[in-house]
């Protein structure tokens, strides 16, 4: 049980920073 939380808890995290990069990265090409 406690596992699978910690990797529920962690994939979210994930997809998160993945969020993250694609909007960055999609500003920065906007910039250039």
């Amino acid at each position: 049980m406690k596992k699978s939380t910690f990797v529920s808890r962690f994939s979210d995290r994930f997809y998160i920073v993945f969020r993250c990069c694609s909007w960055y990265i999609r500003d920065v090409q906007e910039d250039v």
